[in-house]
């Protein structure tokens, strides 16, 4: 729930790179992980969180690939 925050946070205007669409596209696929994660652990599904999990990580290291690298 935290990281689904953070995600929301940094997509928001003002914020750094707010404005480029396939900035918010990481931003909104790192929230839906992290609400899928949620769900998946509420329903004791443990490779529906691991696939969230593996998610959330994908979107970061694909957007700090591109905009946190420079």
């Amino acid at each position: 729930e935290v990281i689904a925050v953070i995600g929301q946070v940094i997509a928001q205007d003002g914020m750094e790179d707010a404005d480029a669409s396939e900035y918010k596209d990481f931003c909104k696929k790192m929230i839906k992980a992290s609400q899928d994660i949620t769900t998946a652990v509420k329903l004791k599904n443990f490779d529906a969180a691991s696939a969230a999990a593996s998610a959330i990580g994908k979107s970061c290291t694909e957007c700090h690939e591109g905009y946190r690298s420079s």
